[in-house]
């Protein structure tokens, strides 16, 4: 278990805490923003193993969470036990953090969804839509002015982060499943139909289908908005994902 952790956030951790360009460490490259290795650098500080216990605790924290605040507490168990839940468990990725980016929300949620854009990208720009027709450009402001500041604070600081960053799409044929290139106009409209009529359940999974390295546990955020949507579906679903992500595994 924790097996993204160990090889690639825990060497970058351990980079950032040292004063060392966390780009290129490990054996498998870092490729998120820099922005998120503060909210990373207390795992840092324990044993990979541990640390990847502690990251798991922040995934299944965020999905009770995220589940209390959509009004489904219960609907936490059926997504625990989903396909891509189990994937995100034994890898101790970081979706974890976008979940509680949605409970938590205003600036400091929207921080949390960029941490993984190729996930939290069509909310992200959803909460943009809706902040300036709410509040025109003072409310993209009061929205995005940690995420930015932070931006321009850590490009300064490892400027190579965004060649890092893009590098992921050459991993693009070991394990996508977002059905890239091939389902880019799916993406499209689902991300302008959710963004067009403010549903989340839409714009999440419109940016997945945009991507070319959307893996197995990229999906849980997708999953969970939905099973919270409609409980019955997303109860049928979550089971059906053992079954669907299994073969496309196979």
């Amino acid at each position: 278990m924790g097996y993204d952790w160990i090889l690639a956030f825990y060497p970058a951790v351990k980079a950032f805490l040292a004063g060392q360009n966390p780009y290129g460490m490990g054996l498998r490259d870092f490729l998120n923003p820099p922005w998120v290795l503060p909210f990373l650098a207390p795992f840092g500080f324990l044993s990979p193993e541990l640390g990847a216990w502690g990251i798991n605790l922040v995934n299944l924290s965020g999905l009770v969470a995220f589940c209390r605040k959509a009004g489904r507490w219960w609907m936490a168990l059926p997504l625990a036990l989903s396909f891509p839940m189990g994937v995100l468990l034994w890898h101790a990725q970081i979706e974890g953090f976008l979940l509680w980016g949605m409970v938590i929300g205003g600036p400091v949620g929207f921080l949390f969804l960029t941490f993984k854009p190729q996930v939290g990208g069509g909310l992200a720009l959803l909460w943009l839509w809706q902040a300036w027709q709410k509040q025109g450009w003072k409310g993209v402001v009061r929205l995005t002015w940690p995420t930015v500041l932070l931006a321009i604070l850590f490009t300064l600081l490892y400027p190579n982060w965004i060649g890092a960053m893009f590098s992921a799409t050459e991993q693009g044929s070991a394990g996508a499943i977002g059905g890239f290139p091939w389902l880019i106009p799916l993406g499209v409209f689902l991300l302008v139909q959710g963004i067009r009529t403010q549903r989340e359940e839409l714009a999440a999974p419109g940016m997945l289908f945009l991507s070319p390295y959307a893996r197995f546990h990229s999906w849980l955020i997708s999953l969970a908005i939905a099973a919270c949507q409609y409980p019955l579906e997303g109860v049928l679903a979550c089971a059906a994902s053992w079954v669907v992500f299994g073969l496309l595994a196979a």
